[in-house]
């Protein structure tokens, strides 16, 4: 079995390709601080049972990648781009 040192703690993220220069990214997910209200309405709003567990996460707005600079604006991998 093994010791407490052998564990680590797992982070929710994201990962992406890099358009520029085509590397694997992983960006850390923003976990809201909320209050116990807060978590109540959005458990009901998205019909969460409080016996599951686990935390809200958001994505970042924008991302830079850390091996060639670039920047860019994110979509959820589900969501559509607006058309013009």
């Amino acid at each position: 079995m093994p010791n407490q040192e052998d564990f680590v703690t797992l982070q929710p993220a994201y990962l992406w390709d890099c358009p520029e220069c085509g590397r694997e990214v992983f960006e850390r997910g923003c976990i809201p601080e909320m209050s116990a209200e807060e978590m109540a309405e959005l458990r009901e709003e998205f019909g969460i049972e409080v016996a599951d567990q686990g935390d809200f996460v958001t994505m970042p707005d924008e991302v830079t990648c850390p091996h060639c600079g670039a920047s860019f604006s994110t979509e959820h991998y589900g969501q559509t781009r607006p058309t013009n």
